[in-house]
């Protein structure tokens, strides 16, 4: 399945390389690959935030950090995995990757939990507010993990 996907990807390069040029190419290919993998990312992430908030916090704002992490954190395991095989096709050695990876997407956590409370001041609040944070998030995690992780 690897092999396949990859090959997807490089056929998908190539035929971008014939209008522009390949390190360009390379380049769109590869944030595009980082949005699916962040589309992914997401239905984990959003599917264990409402599967908590809804189904065991019975949509209870006030403990709504409680289901924001979890999927959070599933998320990045999700994120690491896909974007290191698929989207920056890294060799290096996942156990020194971990932890900047960690610190890239802490920030972002952090972030999130930010944007998420300073929308829950004008009324935003559970899936709407989380929605929202996905965007400021996900430029967060491709800047770091571009420049601080998977660095070739």
């Amino acid at each position: 399945m690897n092999n396949f996907i990859n090959k997807i990807i490089d056929k998908i390069t190539d035929l971008l390389a014939r209008k522009m040029d390949r390190e360009k190419a390379a380049r769109l290919v590869e944030l595009a690959c980082f949005c699916v993998v962040g589309g992914i990312n997401t239905l984990v992430d959003t599917g264990i935030y409402s599967l908590i908030f809804y189904l065991i916090l019975n949509q209870n704002h006030a403990l709504d950090p409680i289901a924001y992490i979890p999927g959070y954190i599933g998320g990045i395991v999700c994120s690491f995995i896909l974007n290191k095989v698929f989207t920056f096709r890294d060799k290096g050695a996942a156990k020194t990757q971990w932890l900047p990876f960690l610190l890239v997407n802490g920030v972002s956590l952090l972030v999130g939990l930010g944007c998420k409370e300073l929308l829950g001041l004008a009324m935003i609040t559970g899936f709407v507010a989380k929605l929202i944070t996905i965007p400021v998030t996900l430029a967060i995690n491709y800047l770091g993990s571009k420049i601080f992780v998977f660095k070739k």
